[in-house]
């Protein structure tokens, strides 16, 4: 363990990447692309709030535009979302604007799928033929012929449409990795789950766990922000993670456990809680059921087993349990985001949820606020969203699983395939098999801003405007209060020939003949319509600089609050989760160790890069222009290799990375795994600053264990065994 570094919150914001003034301001003229239409608004300097898009963060900003060029983004100070700060990759906005390798024109392909032979078409003539393709498709075969990889603010419409068509192979990438298996644990334990972001108390909390969650690397600036505030104010922090990363450093107690061993310590936590009589006994009385068979379930995780299994110390795992005691029930157990890890992970989210129920948190302050009785303009009781919401996530053979996709790709099932706002070469495991999968598609159509991995394999491909060229969905931001509604607003009309996605998928909904809710003749006036639940206006978010804060939300009263599960009550013992056949108590099912000789693959988040969605703006990749991978010392120097050096990565099954990476040699990380930041290594040879930068993490995983609750792949099941660059 060890004690906070002392850092001050600036300190901190720098140590984590958001003190973006380092970052290089260099001319964006610099190898930079001329756009059309600039030159009608020469020495003519304004400023044009919006949402910012460069992360899923999507801070307030302004933008400044000067002779028809983008100069620079800035918070946009006077809000209580992100203020007037604003990260690195937000400064790096204006290199998406003017990067030269984006997407111009509609094109269609003439050569080999991966060549990357595109011939300039029309509009009309993509748009043509992608709806005759889609209609063809339906007569012929039905909606179970279609599938779309969608995600993201800029696949609204298109996913809209796809349901109308009655499709449901529709896979969004942030629900696959973030939310499935969260949403399953905490709605069969509470009836809710705590959003995206999270919605918890920093501002009166005084305890703080994150167990695996790299705040101030995945740089989400507006949460961040409230999590500094905590610290300021004196909250302790627990850190759960193998690797001492930048949170972690910052942490009153840093508990390196085992890799896959976070289960086995929630379940020592609950039982050292249960058997020493250091819970909230009034609390679970009166909210809880389940109590005694929890009570006998847990009471297999003492102190030495569980320090066995973590391969932490008895006594670093008792004083943890007993500081979670003394600060309850203001303690944040934090639900974390992405959370496919290692297969058991609603049984570990389950236990977090258990955990901060023991401890009193949910509807206390400093805890975990309990949701409103109902969302603005919401049908359905927060029962009904509650089973609605469940239902989806217990469906481990869901069609609209990634890994149910490519099966069904592979047997020819699926004849078009639709790829929109994510890049499943980079963000599911084996990209080999991905591309061969893929192939088999009898059209495949895509909608980018860059030309990545998806385009390539594309027939025909549909230039997108950036998020500083569109307006996107309304958006009500509850993670902060009072909640905010937001709109982004174009800064620019789109360059070239690109268009926004409301424009696009409403030329494809006319071709149709469906689409209700793309009847509106462009994007403003749905925006109007959507608006019209909050009883306002557009131009009430622009007077607002693209927020207006709506009146506080009254806060349910805990005594006479109804948890939406089935009992009304917190369930300790899910019913849901028996009804479903699966165990009603969390399980720790210990990982798969690693080979002899081989190092668990860990992988995680950069501060100047959004997954693989970034590695081709000029300003991020001149800062970190690769990843690199962590080795602990004490190995390396039995290795004999040294930080600095470049290796080769080979998995358990013989996958060999395409190039070596730069080692870096710490005491940071345990023994048995290694580390590398996601999102590097593109193999799109049309991305000039991006290709063959870096490894790619996901094209060493070849083993995805499913989780038996969603059917969730989990990708931390991976070994690699390291070989030097002969000199």
């Amino acid at each position: 363990m060890s004690g906070k570094s002392g850092l001050s919150r600036r300190a901190l914001l720098k140590a984590a990447g958001v003190a973006a003034a380092a970052l290089p301001l260099q001319s964006l003229q610099a190898g930079a692309i001329t756009l059309p239409g600039g030159e009608a608004s020469l020495s003519e300097e304004r400023l044009v709030p919006t949402v910012c898009g460069m992360c899923p963060a999507r801070c307030l900003v302004t933008a400044t535009v000067r002779d028809g060029r983008v100069i620079s983004l800035a918070g946009t100070g006077d809000n209580h979302l992100n203020g007037s700060l604003i990260c690195a990759r937000g400064m790096a906005a204006p290199d998406l604007l003017y990067d030269p390798d984006r997407l111009k024109y509609p094109m269609k392909r003439v050569g080999p799928r991966g060549s990357g032979q595109w011939q300039r078409i029309s509009w009309a003539e993509a748009i043509d033929v992608i709806s005759l393709r889609l209609e063809q498709t339906l007569r012929r075969h039905g909606p179970d012929a279609l599938a779309l990889f969608a995600a993201g603010p800029s696949a609204a419409y298109i996913k809209e449409l796809f349901t109308e068509l009655g499709a449901s192979r529709v896979n969004d990438s942030h629900y696959e990795h973030c939310r499935c298996n969260r949403e399953a644990a905490y709605l069969a334990t509470f009836g809710f789950d705590p959003g995206a972001p999270a919605r918890v108390d920093y501002e009166r909390t005084r305890c703080l766990v994150l167990l695996g969650s790299h705040f101030g690397e995945n740089l989400m600036l507006p949460e961040f922000r409230r999590f500094m505030d905590s610290q300021e104010q004196g909250a302790h922090l627990i850190v759960a993670d193998p690797r001492r990363s930048v949170i972690a450093a910052q942490s009153d107690e840093h508990l390196m456990l085992k890799p896959g061993s976070d289960t086995a310590l929630l379940l020592g936590w609950i039982n050292y809680l249960l058997q020493r009589d250091l819970f909230d006994r009034d609390y679970i009385a009166a909210h809880a059921l389940g109590l005694d068979e929890l009570r006998e379930h847990a009471a297999a995780y003492p102190l030495e087993r569980v320090a066995e299994l973590t391969g932490l110390s008895p006594k670093a795992i008792e004083q943890s349990a007993r500081r979670l005691a003394a600060s309850a029930p203001a303690v944040i157990i934090h639900p974390g985001r992405h959370s496919n890890w290692y297969g058991d992970d609603v049984d570990r989210l389950r236990a977090q949820a258990i955990l901060a129920a023991l401890l009193g948190a949910p509807g206390r302050p400093g805890g975990m606020p309990l949701p409103g009785v109902n969302e603005p303009g919401a049908e359905a009781t927060p029962y009904a969203r509650s089973r609605q919401r469940l239902a989806r996530a217990l469906q481990p053979d869901s069609r609209e699983r990634a890994e149910e996709i490519f099966k069904d790709l592979e047997a020819d099932r699926i004849k078009v395939l639709g790829c929109w706002g994510q890049n499943p070469f980079h963000g599911y495991p084996n990209p080999y098999r991905t591309s061969l999968a893929w192939r088999r598609a009898e059209f495949i159509f895509a909608c980018d801003v860059v030309p990545s991995e998806p385009c390539l394999m594309a027939d025909i491909i549909l230039p997108e405007a950036t998020f500083l060229e569109r307006s996107d969905r309304v958006e009500l931001r509850r993670e902060v209060e009072p909640p905010l509604l937001t709109a982004r607003f174009p800064v620019l009309p789109p360059a070239f020939e690109a268009r926004d996605p409301y424009w696009i998928v409403r030329q494809l909904s006319i071709r149709l003949g469906r689409g209700r809710g793309l009847r509106y003749p462009e994007v403003s006036s749905r925006l109007e319509h959507d608006l019209t639940t909050w009883r306002l206006r557009l131009d009430d978010l622009r007077r607002g600089r693209a927020f207006v804060s709506l009146p506080a939300a009254a806060e349910p009263q805990l005594a006479e609050f109804r948890f939406p599960t089935l009992s009304g009550k917190i369930e300790l013992v899910s019913r849901d989760l028996a009804e479903a056949a699966q165990a009603p108590l969390p399980q720790f099912r210990p990982p798969p160790e690693p080979p002899a000789g081989y190092f668990r693959l860990l992988y995680g988040r950069s501060q100047l890069h959004t997954l693989s969605s970034t590695q081709n703006n000029r300003r991020l990749m001149s800062e970190q222009g690769e990843n690199e991978l962590w080795l602990n010392e004490e190995v390396a120097a039995g290795l004999g290799m040294g930080s600095g050096d470049r290796v080769l990565l080979e998995n358990q099954d013989g996958l060999t990375a395409l190039r070596t990476v730069r080692l870096y040699v710490s005491r940071d990380i345990r023994p048995d795994c290694v580390y590398l930041v996601h999102g590097f290594g593109h193999r799109s040879h049309l991305l000039s600053r991006a290709f063959h930068q870096g490894v790619a993490d996901g094209s060493l995983m070849s083993r995805a264990t499913a989780n038996p609750i969603t059917g969730v792949r989990a990708l931390r099941n991976n070994f690699v065994r390291i070989r030097k660059e002969r000199s």
